[in-house]
């Protein structure tokens, strides 16, 4: 007798529920913040990983079961394209250039579950290379922050989920793995204690909070523009990936102003491309209590 699927639907849309509670639970929290459409994108598409496993439970028509995943697996690839763009003043227009992303994506995606072009079940090699790619930027990006194993769990996730669609595999069996890969990550991100991080300076928490939720991409670039501004002015201290530390090129204090409190002037000023002035507030006051930072 043929083994009845609906235990695994059930069991793969309650995955999927709980990875979608942990990121609209930090889309809440991001007011303000630019990384805030990544966790709306992100919470889209674990949305629509829930309504896919209730329509094929419910049994509704296979082919808008079928649209609905492609949608959801295609929405997955989005939130990394969002954080591409998430600086000030640009964030929001950026949200054009991944809703057309978007779109390019999900017509392959549907053609691989068997919509539009009949008896055909394949990507396609520049849509699947172009999929692969961002996904591979999204484990590149948190690889070395303190979300590196939730990086890599969700990135395992969103390749098995390229491969099912790649492979046409539409038994929700088969989406048990990335569905626990998922809510793993996921709770990891929020759940993770905070380490060893009162014993650093409030700019030092300051620093690997933002470096923890905005990752390489701006992580490096933020670290550069302030550095930068440091060599010129010869201030004291510099950004490194692991904090702040003295600048062996500092020059002796002037009469109307410390050098030190331009560094931290100006470090602030960077952040706010990014961040609130409360977040900011928050993060170099007191080390946070959560893995993920409070509003990123």
């Amino acid at each position: 007798m043929p083994q009845d699927p609906q235990p695994w639907l059930w069991l793969a849309s309650l995955l999927w529920l709980g990875a979608l509670y942990f990121a609209f639970t930090g889309w809440k929290r991001s007011r303000g913040l630019t990384v805030r459409a990544a966790l709306a994108w992100a919470s889209a598409a674990l949305a629509a990983q829930v309504v896919s496993e209730w329509g094929h439970a419910a049994m509704i028509p296979p082919a808008l079961a079928a649209a609905i995943r492609a949608v959801a697996v295609s929405t997955s690839l989005c939130p990394m394209a969002a954080v591409l763009g998430a600086k000030r003043p640009q964030a929001h227009a950026w949200q054009f250039v991944v809703t057309s992303l978007w779109l390019v994506l999900t017509l392959p995606f549907l053609v691989s579950y068997g919509l539009f072009v009949p008896g055909r079940r394949e990507m396609g090699a520049i849509p699947f290379g172009f999929a692969l790619v961002l996904i591979l930027m999204g484990i590149g990006n948190y690889l070395a922050t303190r979300h590196g194993i939730a990086a890599i769990l969700i990135g395992a996730a969103q390749l098995t989920l390229l491969w099912l669609a790649d492979h046409a595999k539409s038994n929700s069996l088969w989406y048990l793995a990335p569905a626990a890969l998922t809510l793993v990550g996921a709770a990891w991100v929020a759940c993770r204690p905070a380490g060893r991080r009162s014993t650093k300076t409030p700019d030092d928490r300051l620093w690997l909070a933002f470096r923890d939720c905005y990752g390489a991409v701006w992580g490096v670039r933020v670290a550069e523009r302030v550095n930068a501004m440091g060599r010129k002015r010869g201030w004291p201290q510099r950004l490194t990936w692991f904090g702040i530390v003295d600048s062996p090129n500092a020059t002796p204090p002037l009469a109307d102003g410390s050098p030190a409190g331009e560094f931290q002037r100006a470090f602030h000023m960077v952040l706010r491309s990014f961040v609130t002035a409360d977040w900011i507030a928050e993060h170099a006051q007191t080390p946070p209590l959560v893995g993920h930072p409070r509003g990123g």
